[in-house]
């Protein structure tokens, strides 16, 4: 790890640790990204800070020692804090991929588990129903034979 810069553009990146991915480690790098890239703005007279280009840095209006510190910080930005900030980053959004990807199958099995439960549920309920539908048979039949032996032929 190089030795921390000491500069108004990165005062507030010490209390960042290990690169951890957070919303305010992400917040502190882009202030101070922002901050750098503000000054040169200035210093160079444009109106966006996504103009700068070469041919703006290689005014002899601007100082080497601005130049050399510039690209420092934005070097010291870079390596110590932006790519571990983006490599975490994309650790953590393997890490809930592979989340994801293990509830979407959870979820498929128990809609799986789901389904043959509803279709033992209406296996039953159809057995169940053909029970019934057996006993009423057997009781009619039974209840016509008792009104046959006991009712005068003219009733019926």
């Amino acid at each position: 790890m190089m030795p921390a810069l000491q500069n108004d553009h990165v005062n507030d990146l010490d209390s960042i640790i290990e690169g951890r991915f957070n919303m305010l480690n992400v917040s502190q790098v882009l202030s101070a990204s922002d901050s750098v890239l503000r000054e040169m703005q200035r210093e160079l007279n444009l109106d966006h800070v996504d103009r700068v280009k070469q041919c703006h840095l290689s005014k002899r209006t601007v100082p080497k020692e601005k130049l050399a510190d510039w690209l420092e910080t934005v070097c010291y930005i870079m390596d110590e804090f932006s790519v571990p900030l983006l490599k975490n980053a994309i650790r953590s959004v393997e890490s809930l991929t592979k989340r994801i990807d293990e509830l979407q199958r959870e979820k498929i099995d128990d809609q799986r588990k789901i389904i043959q439960l509803k279709d033992e549920v209406l296996d039953k309920r159809s057995n169940e129903l053909n029970d019934v539908k057996s006993t009423a048979q057997t009781e009619i039949k039974s209840f016509s034979s008792i009104v046959k032996k006991n009712c005068p032929a003219t009733l019926l």
